[in-house]
């Protein structure tokens, strides 16, 4: 669904027309951006806006940095908990050969 919107043009509900369309624009050097919203208090809001100003950022780009933070996180643990979980089978299949050695077949 298209919807014109103060003269831009708002797409809804189509992940891969808009995925296809900004690489299209990408590769021709053309950045487009998506918009992301949510719903939240408006302490929180107040809160965001105050700290943002604090460290000389706009709203915006406190919250785009904080989420980036996050994702970074969320990866770092998704990554270390993928590396226990095969350090672990590989641990297993290290004393079950280590277990084999004296069972007399070369």
């Amino acid at each position: 669904m298209v919807n014109k919107i103060n003269n831009k043009i708002v797409v809804h509900k189509c992940k891969t027309f808009c995925a296809t369309i900004n690489s299209i624009l990408t590769a021709l050097g053309i950045i487009m951006s998506t918009t992301l919203s949510f719903r939240t208090t408006s302490e929180f809001v107040e809160q965001t806006q105050s700290f943002a100003g604090m460290v000389g950022l706009k709203s915006s780009d406190y919250v785009r940095e904080a989420v980036r933070e996050k994702n970074e996180r969320v990866m770092a643990d998704r990554l270390a908990n993928l590396s226990r979980k095969l350090s672990g089978k590989h641990q297993s299949f290290n004393e079950s050969m280590d277990d084999s050695i004296g069972d007399g077949i070369a």
